[in-house]
């Protein structure tokens, strides 16, 4: 059974971010993946490219 919480927007809102938030908080050398096949997030992997400069050093891991 499914239950609706119509609370659970506000409690968890300090949990979202934007993707190049995320990457920002990526550490250096740390492995990276992206996920498999067509679940890769896309908006994640722009960001990737788009502000990743500090991550030159971290392995990114895409299975097929």
């Amino acid at each position: 059974m499914i239950h609706s919480d119509p609370g659970w927007l506000q409690r968890h809102a300090h949990r979202f971010t934007t993707a190049a938030a995320a990457v920002a908080a990526i550490a250096p050398e740390r492995r990276i993946f992206v996920g498999s096949g067509a679940a890769v997030p896309t908006s994640l992997v722009e960001a990737l490219v788009s502000h990743g400069g500090h991550l030159h050093h971290n392995p990114i891991v895409h299975l097929l």
